[in-house]
Order: C-alpha cells, then structure tokens, then sequence
C-alpha cells in the first residue's frame, strides 16, 4: 500500500502536467488517440486536404444539381459517406503496410472493410432518397394518347388510270373496279357493275332519265 507521502508526491506531480494550454497545443492534441478516425466528431483529419473534399462535394453538385435544401443535404451526405469511406480504404491500406499479423491487426482490418461497406451503402441510401424525392415532387405526366384502331373504309370508288406518251397520245388505260367491303368477312369485293343496289348508299344520285321530246 502507498504511504500517505506517496500519495501526496503523485497529487503535486499531477498538478504541474494538465496538457497543453494554448490554443495551438490543444489543437494537436485532440487527435493524439485518433486511429482510423471513422468515428471522429471532425470531418477533416490531419493528413486530409479540405480542398479535396470541396472538390468532391462541388463534383456532385455539378452531377445532381440540387435546386431544394433537401436536395443539398443529400447530395452533401453523399459527399460525407464517400470521404469517410476513402479515409477508411486509407486506413486498411497502412494496416496491411504494417509489419507483423496481430490480433489487434486482423481486428482493425477487418473494422476497416466493414466501415467501407457500411459507407457505400450510406451514399447509396442518400442516392436512393435523392431520386425518390426527386420522382415525388415531379409533376405526373401526362398519358399517351391512345391510337385509334384501323377502321377500314366501308367502299373505294372505281379508279381510271390513263397513260399517256409525251405528245399526249393515249398508250393505255387501266380501270380498277369499285371495292366493297364484305362485314361478315372483313375482306373487300370487286364490284363491276356500278348498277349493283349494295352501292346505293355510297354512290351520288343519280338524275332520272327523261325521255327525249317528239
């Protein structure tokens, strides 16, 4: 057991180290038992460049084009997960590097893998929530507009066709026959005679032959 003089010697020891005082020193010491860092309340490290991430975060920007607050937040976490998840393949990078195989080692090794696992699945649940957010607010579209069925004509007039050289000479003519279509089978009949009753309702009426005076 320590004599009460001991006990004493450890208070006033104690008492002249309470780590750094100024401002300067303080802002070293904080880090001192940083290992990783995945956990650490700061966004930028020692060792990380601000300007890296800004680069980063501006890139995404440029990509989504956020035009809402909520659409910036989710782009800027997107930017946090990706940062963290390149400061942890960092860190499993100077494990590897690190001579000997430790249980301690395999331990953080295996933290380091995990931790770049679980930020990729945190920029893709942003990602996710981005472009669910961004189909929510979109203005639904309208509906095509539906095409018509084929409604095949009920009757095609005859045609003539008249070839002619180039002194307008008659050469040929070719005289197609009135078609009507048959309802029962959907299929079109060749009408020759222009005096068949079926074409009543399709052809103009006709004057009544008057008989010539005496």
């Amino acid at each position: 057991m320590r004599s009460l003089s001991q006990q004493n010697a450890s208070r006033a020891n104690g008492a002249q180290s309470q780590g750094p005082t100024s401002d300067a020193g303080k802002q070293v010491s904080r880090f001192n038992a940083l290992r990783g860092g995945l956990r650490a309340a700061h966004l930028i490290l020692p060792g990380e460049d601000e300007n890296e991430f800004a680069a980063l975060h501006q890139a995404l920007v440029d990509e989504w084009k956020p035009t809402t607050p909520t659409e910036e937040i989710h782009v800027r976490n997107m930017a946090v997960d990706h940062w963290k998840q390149l400061r942890a393949e960092r860190w499993e990078a100077t494990l590897h590097q690190t001579s000997g195989d430790t249980p301690n080692q395999s331990r953080d090794i295996d933290r380091a893998w995990q931790a770049q696992l679980r930020f990729q699945r945190a920029f893709a649940r942003s990602q996710r929530e981005l472009l669910a957010l961004r189909k929510a607010t979109q203005p639904p579209k309208a509906a095509p507009e539906k095409r018509k069925a084929y409604q095949p004509l009920p009757f095609i007039p005859p045609v003539s066709f008249v070839e002619v050289d180039d002194d307008g000479n008659e050469i040929s003519s070719n005289d197609l026959p009135a078609r009507l279509l048959n309802e029962e089978t959907g299929r079109y009949e060749d009408i020759h005679d222009l005096n068949d009753p079926r074409l009543i309702p399709f052809l103009p009426p006709r004057e009544p032959e008057t008989e010539p005076r005496p």
